[in-house]
């Protein structure tokens, strides 16, 4: 494998999109791949990841589309129904 240099600028840029796609723990290519919709969410219940499944269960092409949604708002309160 060839040594590659590269500028703080690239290595910032590739930081941020691994961290675009949450890749924090490792875990999240093992759960794109469940049937169940599987998710991260901060303390504020903003979703920082989603997996595949939980994007089509939401009728969302890309998961991407479910980061900054709040989990409040994908559900309806029971006496409002």
């Amino acid at each position: 494998m060839p040594d590659e240099k590269k500028t703080k600028a690239q290595l910032i840029a590739e930081l941020r999109e691994l961290r675009s796609r949450g890749a924090g723990d490792g875990l999240e290519p093992l759960c794109d791949v469940l049937p169940q919709g599987v998710f991260r969410c901060d303390a504020g219940g903003g979703i920082t990841w989603a997996n595949r499944s939980l994007a089509r269960m939401l009728g969302r092409d890309d998961p991407a589309d479910l980061v900054g949604v709040r989990l409040r708002s994908l559900f309806t309160h029971p006496r409002s129904a």
